[in-house]
C-alpha cells in the first residue's frame, strides 16, 4: 500500500482567529469555530494520487508563521477556497428535524411546545522532481516556490535531529532570521514519519504577506489512502479535538486502521434540534476504545455541480475598467464576491485606508462599508484596478474553479467525524475506499412526536413521545415537568444510561463491515427504564427515580455504574485489535 500522509496541524500554537460577515466587507467580528479540523481528500484511484484541501487559522506575527506538512512524495502545492469548506460543510451537516402530531383536544395555556422551537437555541444542529541539498548535513532540498502568500520548501531527511537543525537555519547562516518556529518537543513526531518514508513541506509567509493574506492550501501527491497524522497532531491537540474528514472519490470511504460506529439515535436530544450530536459521537468513540469515527454522510455529489463555481459569476473584465475604487468596491458586492478574510485583506492591500482617516478616529468597518461617505480620504489612494483584479483572480476566482473541480471529477463525497485527545493520538487514521458498501447515508435525520391529550386535557400536561424513524419510541416528559425542575428541552434526560454507540464495527477496502459489539439490548433496556419512568410522570405507572437527571448513577448502569453491553463491546475490541494493528 501506498502511504500517502498529511498533517493538517501547524506546528506551533495556534490562537482563535476571526471571520467578519454582515452586509458588506468589514463589520463586527464573529469567532470561528476552531473546535473541528475540517480537511478535504480528493483520492483518484486510477490515477493513483491523493489531493487534500487544509483550513490554517493562525492569529499571531506573520514572521513567526511556520507550518510543516508531512507528505509522501513531491506535491504540487496550490491556493485552495475557504468557500468550500463553507459550501460543503452546510451541505452534509447532520440534521435532526422533528414534527409533531397532536392527538385528542387539547386546552393551552401558554409556553410549551406548538411545533416550533422553544427556549433559545439553533434550530440545527507547482512543484517539480528533485534538487540539490540543503544546509543542513542530511536534508535534502527536493522544491521550493511561492503560491499566494506563501514561500514553501520540500525536503527530506535522514533523521530529526539534521531536520530540526535544516528548520532552525535553513539557509546555514545563522546571521539571518530565517527560523521555522515549532515546538520543542516536536521531534519524536518528526522521526515517526521520518522513518515511515516522508517527506515534508515546510511553508512560511512571504516577506511582503501579512496574517490576513493566509489562505486554505490544496497539496497533490501521489497515493491512494487519504491520512491524518494524528501522531503529529497531538503535539498541540486539544482536549477531544473535533476531527472532521471529507474524502471524494467515486465510492463511499471508510476508515482502515480505525474502526466505525452507528450512533444510537435515542440519545440525541430530538427537542433541541440534536446539539448534542458532537457529544454524542464523542462517547461512542470513546465506547469503541478513543478510535473511531462515525459517518454523517455519503452520498452523491450530483446536486453539488456549480456549487462553487458557474459561467459568467464574476465579471472581471468590467472590474479591471474601473478606475474609482468606490465603484469597484460596489461593483464586487454587486458581483457576490465571498466576504471572508482572504477578500478583505486584498481589499486592504490596494485600497489602503489613508492614515488621516485612521488619525480621525474611523474604523475599517465605517470606512469600507461607506467609502462614498469620506471622499476627502479616498482621494489618497492610488488606486490600480488592473492589479487588484490580478489578486482577486489568482487568491479567489481560480481557487473557486479549481475546487469547483473535485464534485466533477468524482460522483461521490463521504464526510465523517470523530474527536480524540492527545493520548488517544497513537496512529494515524487512514481512510479507503469500499466499491461494496453502496447504501447512502443521509445527514438529515427526521422523527415524529406525538401529543396526545385526550378529551380536553391540558397541552403542558399532555402524555408525549417521540417515535424514531427505525420505530423505537422514546417517551418525552410533559412541558410542566420541564418548568417544575426549572429546565429547557436542551435537557435530555432520555439518554441517561444509554451507550451512544449503537453498534461499533470494523471497516476496510473491500466487503462489508465486520460487527465488534451490537449494543441493542442495552439501548432498548435503558430506554425501558426511561420510558417506565415517564409513564409514572404521566400517572400510568410506578415511575422511576425521582429525577433520572439529579440521582447517583444512571438509568439502566449496572451494578458497577457501568452501561450494559459496553463491557461486551471492549471484549469485541480486544479480539479485533491484532488485525488492526496489522492493517497501519
Amino acid at each position: 500500500m501506498i502511504r500517502s500522509v498529511l498533517a493538517a496541524t501547524v506546528l506551533l500554537a495556534l490562537a482563535p482567529s476571526s471571520a467578519l460577515a454582515c452586509g458588506g466587507f468589514f463589520c463586527s467580528s464573529v469567532p470561528i469555530d476552531q473546535s473541528k479540523e475540517k480537511i478535504i481528500f480528493g483520492v483518484d484511484e486510477e490515477a493513483g494520487t491523493v489531493e487534500v484541501h487544509v483550513q490554517i487559522f493562525y492569529s499571531g506575527d506573520a514572521k513567526s508563521f511556520a507550518w510543516v506538512v508531512p507528505v509522501t512524495g513531491v506535491p504540487d502545492v496550490a491556493l485552495s477556497s475557504d468557500e468550500l469548506f463553507t459550501q460543503l460543510g452546510y451541505r452534509t451537516q447532520p440534521y435532526f428535524s422533528l414534527t409533531t402530531e397532536e392527538r385528542g383536544t387539547c386546552v393551552y395555556d401558554g409556553g410549551g411546545w406548538y411545533g416550533g422551537w422553544y427556549g433559545e437555541g439553533d434550530a440545527t444542529n507547482g512543484a517539480g522532481g528533485g534538487g540539490a541539498p540543503g544546509a543542513g548535513g542530511g536534508v535534502d532540498v527536493l522544491s521550493e516556490g511561492q503560491t499566494g502568500p506563501f514561500d514553501w520548501t520540500v525536503v527530506s531527511a535522514s533523521d530529526q535531529t539534521v531536520l530540526l537543525e535544516w528548520l532552525a537555519d535553513p539557509d546555514g547562516d545563522p546571521s539571518t532570521a530565517d527560523a521555522y518556529i515549532i515546538p520543542p518537543n516536536v521531534g519524536d513526531a518528526l522521526g515517526t514519519y521520518i522513518s515511515g518514508g516522508s517527506n515534508f513541506v515546510a511553508f512560511k509567509l512571504s516577506s511582503d504577506a501579512t496574517v490576513g493574506d493566509i489562505a486554505p492550501i490544496k497539496l497533490t501527491y501521489s497515493g491512494n489512502t487519504a491520512t491524518i497524522p494524528l501522531v503529529l497532531t497531538s503535539i498541540a491537540a486539544t482536549p477531544d479535538m473535533r476531527l472532521e474528514p471529507y474524502v471524494f472519490a467515486n465510492h463511499r470511504a471508510v476508515p482502515d486502521n480505525y474502526l466505525h460506529v452507528r450512533i444510537n439515535e435515542a440519545k440525541i436530544n430530538w427537542l433541541y434540534g440534536g446539539q448534542n450530536y458532537d457529544d454524542v459521537v464523542t462517547e461512542a468513540a470513546n465506547e469503541a476504545g478513543g478510535q473511531a469515527f462515525a459517518t454523517d454522510f455519503y452520498g452523491s455529489t450530483s446536486n453539488m455541480k456549480n456549487m462553487l463555481w458557474w459561467d459568467g459569476r464574476f465579471d472581471l473584465a468590467t472590474l479591471r475598467g474601473m478606475a474609482d475604487p468606490v465603484a469597484f468596491l460596489d461593483a464586487m458586492l454587486m458581483q457576490g464576491f465571498p466576504r471572508g478574510a482572504v477578500t478583505q485583506n486584498i481589499i486592504r492591500d490596494h485600497i489602503p485606508m489613508p492614515a488621516d482617516a485612521v488619525a480621525a478616529g474611523l474604523d475599517e468597518s465605517s470606512f469600507y462599508n461607506c467609502l462614498s461617505c469620506y471622499p476627502q480620504y479616498v482621494a489618497e489612494i492610488e488606486f490600480d484596478s488592473n492589479a487588484m483584479v490580478d489578486d482577486l483572480d489568482e487568491r479567489i476566482v481560480q481557487p473557486l474553479i479549481d475546487a469547483n473541480d473535485l464534485f466533477d471529477q468524482y460522483s461521490e463525497v463521504t464526510r465523517m467525524t470523530s474527536s480524540m485527545s492527545a493520548d488517544e493520538m497513537s496512529a494515524d487514521p487512514m481512510f479507503v475506499i469500499n466499491p461494496d458498501m453502496t447504501d447512502e447515508v443521509s445527514n438529515n435525520h427526521n422523527a415524529k412526536m406525538i401529543i396526545d391529550c385526550g378529551d380536553g386535557g391540558n397541552y403542558t400536561d399532555a402524555t408525549r413521545w417521540i417515535e424514531l424513524q427505525d420505530g423505537t419510541t422514546v417517551n418525552v416528559p410533559p412541558d410542566s415537568w420541564y418548568t417544575a425542575n426549572g429546565v429547557g428541552y436542551d435537557s435530555w434526560p432520555a439518554g441517561d444510561g444509554q451507550p451512544a454507540a449503537a453498534s461499533i464495527e470494523d471497516t476496510s477496502a473491500s466487503g462489508q463491515p465486520t460487527p465488534v459489539a451490537n449494543n441493542n439490548d442495552a439501548i432498548q433496556n435503558a430506554l425501558g427504564e426511561y420510558n417506565t419512568w415517564v409513564d409514572g410522570l404521566n400517572g400510568k405507572g410506578v415511575g422511576g427515580p425521582t429525577d433520572p437527571m439529579l440521582v447517583t448513577g444512571c438509568a439502566g448502569c449496572d451494578g458497577t455504574g457501568g452501561t450494559p453491553g459496553v463491557a461486551g463491546a471492549v471484549v469485541g475490541l480486544l479480539a479485533i485489535a491484532a488485525r488492526r494493528r496489522n492493517k497501519r
